[in-house]
């Protein structure tokens, strides 16, 4: 999977279920660093999920990449 970064390229994207739990880790990760990471997540018909993420342009993803290699993941 590719960094937060490039999954996230647009405020809201659509994952495959394989896509969408390596994003689920990778939130849990910035969230156990105590980082905010509001997002919103759509099961859709055909198993994908859309994710919406809330002040997306707040967020610096290089930063959020770099959390997550920190911690080892």
């Amino acid at each position: 999977m590719h960094s937060l970064r490039k999954i996230m390229a647009n405020k809201t994207v659509n994952l495959s279920p394989e896509d969408f739990t390596e994003f689920q880790k990778r939130v849990q990760v910035l969230q156990s660093t105590g980082y905010k990471f509001d997002h919103s997540v759509v099961r859709l018909e055909n198993g994908t999920f859309d994710i919406l993420v809330s002040n997306y342009e707040d967020h610096d993803w290089d930063h959020l990449d770099n959390l997550h290699e920190q911690a080892g993941e």
